[in-house]
């Protein structure tokens, strides 16, 4: 029947889109379209890059420094306790935000915690070893203590809107301030995702597949 037609195609249309991601998944909402959650299959668009080789732009602090031959948004120092924030506006209509940077943890550690925020709200943290035992390399700052270098950031979330809010920061509280212990990062990206353009790939192939049963114009295999 045309409704078994309908629903055949649609799941095999969501099943392909599916496959952008080998570990992503959708869930399908009243209007038929996959609805906004962490991992959802989709194709990313990249909206913002920065590196800090010319320094950092548009932060709350914009302080950068060297360590292992890169350049870093903070670092020996620069950042310690506290929090910093970037604005951005303009954003392409989208429903999904992946954001990646990769953290540099330097010197005197003790289990405290780096964060990101979006909105306000903390969407990841990764925390440090330090003296539990940590065996390392030394790449920048105090040389008795072990740096933990390029810790990975990589965060999927639901996001809809042409604003966005960055935050950075951590709870270390050294006697020596960032001179003590600090971080930075190396880079930050940010990519989108519009769902709904997915969906509506899917749904016109439906729409063609039944017209062509219809008038019998589609050839079997």
């Amino acid at each position: 029947s045309m409704k078994s037609l309908v629903v055949v195609a649609l799941l095999a249309a969501l099943a392909a889109a599916a496959e952008v991601g080998p570990k992503e998944k959708a869930e399908i909402g009243p209007d038929g379209c996959p609805q906004p959650q962490v991992n959802v299959a989709c194709d990313w668009v990249a909206y913002h890059f920065e590196e800090y080789e010319k320094g950092g732009t548009g932060w709350s602090n914009n302080e950068v420094s060297e360590c292992d031959c890169k350049k870093l948004l903070g670092g020996y120092g620069k950042f310690g306790s506290g929090e910093i924030t970037k604005s951005f506006e303009g954003l392409p209509q989208h429903d999904m935000l992946n954001i990646r940077s990769n953290v540099f943890f330097l010197d005197d550690w003790n289990r405290e915690t780096v964060f990101f925020k979006v909105d306000d709200k903390i969407v990841w943290s990764g925390w440090s070893h330090g003296r539990e035992g940590w065996v390392g390399i030394n790449a920048c700052g105090d040389p008795r203590f072990p740096d933990y270098i390029s810790q990975p950031v990589n965060v999927v979330i639901p996001h809809k809107g042409d604003q966005l809010k960055i935050g950075m920061g951590s709870n270390v509280n050294h006697a020596n301030g960032p001179l003590g212990a600090s971080w930075g990062i190396s880079f930050l990206s940010i990519h989108t995702c519009a769902i709904q353009a997915t969906c509506a790939l899917g749904l016109l192939w439906v729409f063609v597949e039944i017209r062509g049963s219809e008038t019998g114009t589609l050839k079997k295999k």
